[in-house]
């Protein structure tokens, strides 16, 4: 079992920026605030543990979704271009470390 995940102070944090409510929430078929869970943007995987550190539990990463919009979250476009971005932010902070 993967204990690698958000804190709870990370997961207060997300919910509040959401407002508890899925981030999806004009999505046709969207619960809105039933069954709520947090999406990582970058997926929680063990290669991706190694490549991005704790960055990988941070509030940026994180997206509060119901669980219906969860279940489908690779069909919205959106959701692909944001985490997208979240990986490039990721990688130059990586590369600005590096530097250093």
């Amino acid at each position: 079992m993967n204990k690698n995940t958000f804190t709870q102070e990370t997961r207060i944090k997300i919910y509040e920026k959401y407002w508890h409510k899925c981030a999806n929430s004009e999505a046709k078929g969207c619960k809105i605030n039933e069954g709520l869970s947090i999406h990582h943007l970058i997926h929680n995987t063990k290669p991706n543990q190694k490549k991005y550190g704790d960055l990988l539990q941070s509030e940026l990463n994180g997206l509060l979704l119901c669980q219906q919009c969860h279940n489908n979250q690779s069909t919205f476009k959106w959701i692909q271009t944001l985490a997208k971005s979240v990986e490039a932010i990721f990688t130059n902070k990586i590369n600005e470390h590096s530097k250093k």
